[in-house]
């Protein structure tokens, strides 16, 4: 198996576990699992062959990995903090599809 399709194993697996945990978990824990993921992802993506890096992808990781922990402060808070996500995401395409 190549580094690459463990790279996507590994993250399969955590896509696997974390849609069995969230029949289980609160279901605020649900958006957190899917905007980790998210931040998992761009990390994976340097691994992929022919990747362009792309530090606006880093810098959105970087958001979430700070931002993820408001869920536990308030529900408030971490929806600020994934209405905000949305809003860098949105800005990052619509720059993106522009060019």
């Amino acid at each position: 198996m190549s580094q690459v399709n463990k790279v996507f194993l590994e993250f399969i697996a955590f896509l696997a576990a974390s849609a069995r945990n969230c029949l289980d978990e609160p279901p605020l824990y649900g958006s957190l699992r899917l905007a980790d993921a998210i931040s998992r992802l761009i990390k994976l993506a340097p691994q992929i062959p022919g990747y362009v890096d792309d530090p606006s992808l880093r810098e959105l990781a970087d958001f979430i990995d700070k931002g993820k922990v408001t869920v536990m402060k308030s529900r408030e808070e971490y929806a600020k903090f994934l209405d905000q996500l949305v809003e860098k995401t949105a800005e990052l395409a619509m720059k993106t599809f522009s060019e």
